[in-house]
C-alpha cells in the first residue's frame, strides 16, 4: 500500500477460525480485527469499482489493483528511504505494518486484557514465552525440535537472567505437559503456564498421524470459535513476553516476535531453526513467496525457493532478479530478512500509481482520492 500509493483492503474471504463476535459474512478477519482502513473498506466499493478491478486488476496503472504477494513479501521488510537510518529499521518497519494490520477489535482487546490480569501477568515478569510447534510441522515438513531442546533454551535464558522464572507455553502437542513435569518443575522455582487448548497427539511422521491434515486445514474442526480464540490469545500473549523462543519457519512465532519490538521487548527471539533458515533451508514466516509447499522432493527443491522469491518480486527484469537473489540473506544473528535497498529501489517506483489514473475514472465513494489512506 505504501509503495504503490494506494489504500489496502481485504476482499471477502472466509477463514477457518472465528471468534464469538459478529462480523461480516465471508470476512472472518473482522471477527478479530478492525478494517485495515477507517475510511476505505471493500463494502464501500461500487459496482463500477468491482468491474474495474476485474478488468484491470493486474495493471500497475489501474486505480484499483490486486495485491502482489511477491512484492509485498519484500516491501514488508524494506522500510522507506526516510526511515532506513533508524536503529533496526527493517525490524521496526515490519513491526509497524503488523501493528497497523492487526488492530484488535475493542471488545477483543478488553478480553485479552482481562486474561492478562487474571494471570497476574505484569507481576510475574520477566516472562519467557515458548511456541512449541510440533503437530502440523510434520505435515508441513518443517523442523521439529524435541521438548528437551526447548527446555534447554528456556533454562539458558534463566542462567543469563536469574529472575526469569515464569514460562508461558503455546503448543498444539498433547504431550506438552511434559515440559512442566519433566523439565521445568516447580520445586526448582519455575512457574509454568500450559493453558487448556485443542491439541493433537505427538507424532513422528505424517504417516503415523494422518489426521494432522485437520490441523493444517482447520475447516474440519467444528469448534472454530474456540480454536480461533485460543490461537489469538496465545499469539498475543507471546507478543507480551520479555524473552521468546520459537521457530522462524512459523508465522505463529514470527508475528509475536515482531510485535514485541513495538511493545518495548527488544530482545531478539531465539528461533531454534534459524541456523538452517539462514542457510536458506527453510521458508521464513512472513515470506510466503518462498513457500514451496510439501512433497517428498522438498529438500531437492530448496535451491528453487529463493530464486522464486526473486522472480516474483520483479518478474519482468532478469537483472533485478539476479541481483535480488545474490544479495538476499537471512542473518543468523537477527532473523530479519535483508533485501538490498538498491535492488528494491530499482523496482518499486514502477508500482506507484501515476498521476493520470488510467484506465478507469475514480468513482466518488469512501475510497476516493481525498478520503483514502495509506
Amino acid at each position: 500500500g505504501y509503495y504503490t500509493n494506494r489504500t489496502v483492503m481485504f476482499a471477502p474471504h472466509p477463514l477457518s477460525l472465528k471468534t464469538k463476535y459478529d462480523c461480516p459474512k465471508d470476512q472472518q478477519w473482522r471477527c478479530f480485527f478492525l478494517p485495515l482502513s477507517d475510511t476505505c473498506r471493500f463494502e464501500d466499493l461500487t459496482t463500477d469499482d468491482i468491474v474495474e478491478a476485474y478488468s484491470h486488476g493486474f495493471l500497475d496503472n489501474s486505480r484499483i489493483t490486486y495485491a502482489n504477494q511477491g512484492r509485498g513479501n519484500s516491501a514488508f521488510y524494506t522500510p522507506p528511504i526516510k526511515y532506513r537510518q533508524l536503529p533496526e529499521a527493517r525490524r521496526w518497519w515490519a513491526a509497524k505494518i503488523l501493528n497497523r494490520t492487526a488492530r484488535l477489535r475493542p471488545e477483543l482487546a478488553r478480553d485479552l486484557q482481562d486474561i492478562r490480569d487474571s494471570l497476574g501477568w505484569e507481576g510475574k515478569r520477566p516472562i519467557i514465552g515458548a511456541h512449541i510447534r510440533h503437530g502440523d510441522s510434520i505435515v508441513l515438513q518443517k523442523p521439529n525440535f524435541p521438548f528437551q531442546t526447548y527446555a534447554d533454551a528456556i533454562q539458558k535464558i534463566r542462567q543469563d537472567h536469574p529472575n526469569a522464572k515464569t514460562v508461558w507455553i503455546s503448543s498444539d502437542d498433547k504431550a506438552v505437559g511434559q515440559m512442566k513435569e519433566d523439565y521445568l518443575p516447580s520445586e526448582r522455582g519455575w512457574e509454568v503456564f500450559v493453558p487448556d487448548r485443542i491439541r493433537v497427539p505427538t507424532c513422528k511422521s505424517k504417516e503415523e498421524c494422518p489426521h494432522l491434515t485437520k490441523m493444517e486445514f482447520p475447516f474440519t474442526f467444528k469448534d472454530d470459535v474456540r480454536y480461533g480464540t485460543e490461537a489469538l490469545v496465545d499469539m498475543w500473549l507471546l507478543s507480551e513476553v520479555d524473552y521468546q523462543i520459537g521457530t522462524i519457519s512459523s508465522h505463529f512465532s514470527v508475528i509475536p516476535g515482531l510485535l514485541r519490538f513495538l511493545k518495548g521487548h527488544t530482545s531478539l527471539p531465539n528461533y531454534l531453526d534459524l541456523p538452517g533458515a539462514s542457510k536458506k533451508k527453510y521458508q521464513i514466516g512472513m515470506l510466503r513467496s518462498a513457500n514451496l509447499g510439501r512433497g517428498v522432493q522438498a529438500d531437492a527443491r530448496i535451491p528453487l525457493r529463493w530464486r522464486m522469491l526473486a522472480t516474483r518480486f520483479d518478474p519482468l527484469s532478469k537483472n533485478i532478479q539476479d541481483a535480488y537473489e545474490k544479495g538476499f540473506r537471512l542473518p543468523a544473528n537477527t532473523g530479519i530478512p535483508v533485501i538490498l535497498y538498491d535492488v528494491f529501489d530499482k523496482s518499486w517506483p514502477k508500482w506507484n500509481l501515476p498521476v493520470a489514473e488510467t484506465p478507469g475514472t475514480p468513482t466518488p465513494n469512501a475510497c476516493g482520492v481525498q478520503s483514502g489512506e495509506r
